[in-house]
């Protein structure tokens, strides 16, 4: 019975050991373009830009993607999650371009970066 509990004990400190959560750095570079009162029009080529000049030694996804949306009265993010404007892009560069889209007018849109994390710009407005 003895030999059965130190291999259960064993067996136990290994599983527990293995599931042990991993050290992970989250990286949260902030939107530095657009800002509040940027206008955009349908159509043209803009450049978001994020401050990528502190990144973790350790990046767990290096790769990022630029949705669109909107807040609405209550302060909810309404994100177009199926149409990307950008994705696939070193989060590391700082920036990317791409068209806007054609949109109904507002000026409460927002851009978040996803990477590790999401990072929401100020609102912003694009003509239609």
């Amino acid at each position: 019975m003895k030999a059965s509990f130190s291999t259960l004990s064993v067996l136990l400190f290994i599983l527990s050991a293995g599931a042990a959560p991993s050290k992970r750095d989250i990286w949260t570079p902030p939107v530095t373009y657009p800002k509040k009162g940027t206008s955009w029009s349908a159509g043209d080529t803009v450049t978001v830009t994020w401050d990528a000049s502190n990144p973790p030694s350790r990046i767990t996804n290096p790769t990022g993607q630029l949705l669109l949306g909107y807040l609405d009265s209550k302060g909810s993010e309404n994100l177009d999650l199926e149409h990307p404007l950008a994705e696939d892009f070193p989060l590391s560069n700082g920036k990317v371009s791409f068209h806007v889209p054609s949109v109904p007018a507002r000026s409460n849109y927002i851009v978040v970066l996803m990477g590790d994390s999401g990072n929401a710009s100020p609102t912003f407005k694009i003509n239609s």
